[in-house]
Order: structure tokens, then C-alpha cells, then sequence
């Protein structure tokens, strides 16, 4: 698995819970919960098919659709917090991965602490 450089080290010791939830999405615990899911799922360098994550939550691909047009609002939004990053579909995965500017790689913020 490919580190991103947004994400702390013990994000990638963690494993992410996933619930699968079947029928009614209204409940907005469970929407809100799914969104930072898949948020967490793009930094720690996944590539993300809407398809998949939508059979593995249990709602349509159009839910999935929305909740990463809310991901990219919030990339777009903090940009500079974000290193510019931002959520991009590959045609040939067909899937969404995260893409951003490496301002500095651990090594050389590391290299400056030191100094």
C-alpha cells in the first residue's frame, strides 16, 4: 500500500470499521459515517469504486455519487490545508483516487527539524 503524505503514520496501523447498512439511507449518523469512511479510505491511498462501495454499504451508486461530490466540495474548499489535493477518476480503474501536490516528503520535514 502506498503511503499518502497527508496522512499520519498511525493512520495506516489502523484498520477502518465498515458497516454495511441495507434499505433506508435517511438516517444521517450513517451517511455522515460512510462519507468519512471513504474519506479516510482515498488519504490512506485507496482507489475507491463508486460500484463497490456502494454493494459494501449497502445503497446506491448514486449515494456513493454524492458523497464524493461532498469530498471534492471539501478538497476544493482547502486546498492550501490540503497540499491541493483532490479526488480523481480514472476511467481505466474506473474508480476515484487522491491526487495532491507533496509540498515536503517526511524525509526532508524531518531533515529540517533536525537543523
Amino acid at each position: 500500500m502506498n503511503r499518502h503524505p497527508l496522512v499520519p503514520a498511525l493512520c495506516y496501523n489502523e484498520s477502518i470499521t465498515t458497516r454495511k447498512s441495507k434499505g433506508d439511507d435517511n438516517n444521517g449518523v450513517r451517511k455522515n459515517s460512510r462519507m468519512l469512511e471513504l474519506f479516510f479510505r482515498v488519504l490512506r491511498g485507496e482507489t475507491v469504486s463508486v460500484k463497490a462501495v456502494a454493494e459494501e454499504y449497502g445503497v446506491s451508486t448514486k449515494s456513493v455519487g454524492r458523497d464524493i461530490a461532498k469530498i471534492q466540495e471539501f478538497l476544493t474548499d482547502h486546498r492550501d490545508l490540503m497540499q491541493q489535493a483532490e479526488l480523481i477518476y480514472s476511467y481505466k480503474d474506473k474508480a476515484y483516487h487522491l491526487s495532491c501536490d507533496e509540498f515536503l516528503k517526511n524525509k526532508e520535514l524531518f531533515a529540517l527539524v533536525k537543523k
